[in-house]
Order: C-alpha cells, then sequence, then structure tokens
C-alpha cells in the first residue's frame, strides 16, 4: 500500500492496535503530530509555554524552568488522523505498518 502512495497525497491513517514496545509507540505519536489540526495545537502549546516559562536567579545566573509538552495526540485503538505523505514518512510507515491501517 505504502509504494502505491505520492508524495503530497492526504492519508488516513487508523491506530489498530496499540504497541507495546517503546520504540513503535514513539514512531506512531510522531506520526500522530502531522496532522494538520494537532500540529496547530502543538504550535500553540508551544508559544503559551513560551510565554509562561518562569526564569528565576540562581547563584547570579539565569535559570530556566521548562514546563513539559501536554500530550495532545493520545494513542486509543481505533483513533484517526490525517496527514500528507511525504517521501521521507515512507520508512516510518512501513515500520510501524501492523498497527496502523493506511488509506488513501
Amino acid at each position: 500500500m505504502i509504494d502505491t502512495l505520492k508524495p503530497g497525497q492526504q492519508v488516513r491513517c487508523t491506530l489498530v492496535k496499540i504497541p507495546r514496545a517503546l520504540a513503535p509507540r514513539k514512531t506512531v505519536e510522531r506520526l500522530m503530530w502531522r496532522d494538520p489540526e494537532t500540529a496547530k495545537g502543538l504550535r500553540k502549546s508551544q508559544k503559551l509555554r513560551r510565554r509562561n516559562t518562569v526564569v528565576y536567579n540562581r547563584g547570579n545566573r539565569d535559570w530556566v524552568q521548562r514546563l513539559k509538552c501536554p500530550r495532545i495526540a493520545e494513542m486509543r485503538v481505533g483513533e484517526k488522523w490525517t496527514m500528507p505523505y511525504e517521501l521521507n514518512i515512507a520508512g516510518d510507515l512501513a515500520s510501524v505498518q501492523k498497527y496502523v491501517k493506511i488509506e488513501k
């Protein structure tokens, strides 16, 4: 299925099974971040974190208290997202193909 996709084409992905190993879990999460709506939420939260960063003085130096990024993309069975297909994600899609159903 992956070899029939063309760059720039919109791809609809559905999570069929949650991976138990950490590496495929991270790969699926990274692919979920490519959804335009999720990416917009991530950018918005990053701007908020930059605005609300706490800087304090410790030993006459500025220290930054960095806030953690929220988990916007949740991994649940049946979760769907749409993303543009690009050639650089072909390897990622192939590695998690048994967990994700890919449609044109």
